[in-house]
């Protein structure tokens, strides 16, 4: 009796492969975004902000980031969705006063100039009166026609200054940091 030796990195390639053919679908669009701007969170709700400094990471050929407007593009060549996924931001409240509440909601345009709010996209985020906290929540989209844009608006109420803010700290002399935002979307 000889016994078969197959390295560990073959054999999840192996895996990985009969579970890519058999479960997966390789055509799914999926993209991630970031920021490490700091951002600052409007009170008007008539002039709400959207996210500055995104980059997209490894997604060359599915969205392209218009810095103009906050948002994404569909550079796919076809509609892509429905999508779900993430959006991820790290909140410091500052100048006192009370806990404040940031409205989040999505857009999507055909060319970046009138923009049409998506239907059941509001969400709410608490802030407490002090202090900073990464907060995630629910990002999804039905579909983004090609060429389309995409975007998030938001706005605070309460009481003194908020932004969004990277973290950085340094740990052990090495200096470690995080974004301010995060977006994340996989087609289903």
């Amino acid at each position: 009796m000889s016994l078969i030796t197959i390295p560990t990195t073959a054999l999840w390639s192996i895996i990985a492969g009969y579970l890519n053919s058999n479960f997966a679908t390789t055509d799914k669009a999926a993209f991630y975004v970031r920021s490490e701007d700091a951002i600052a969170v409007s009170e008007d709700d008539t002039a709400p902000s959207f996210f500055t400094g995104l980059a997209a990471v490894g997604t060359p050929n599915l969205v392209a980031v218009d810095a103009a407007t906050g948002s994404i593009q569909n550079i796919a060549g076809r509609a892509i969705g429905p999508m779900v996924g993430t959006v991820s931001f790290q909140p410091l409240k500052g100048g006192g006063g009370a806990a404040q509440r940031i409205r989040v909601w999505s857009e999507t345009s055909p060319d970046a100039i009138s923009w049409t709010t998506n239907l059941d996209s509001l969400r709410s985020v608490d802030i407490p009166s002090d202090g900073q906290s990464f907060k995630t929540m629910v990002s999804f989209s039905e579909s983004i026609p090609d060429t389309y844009y995409l975007r998030f608006r938001f706005f605070s109420t309460g009481g003194g200054t908020l932004s969004l803010t990277p973290e950085t700290e340094v740990i052990n002399g090495e200096t470690i940091a995080g974004p301010s935002v995060v977006w994340v979307l996989e087609e289903e």
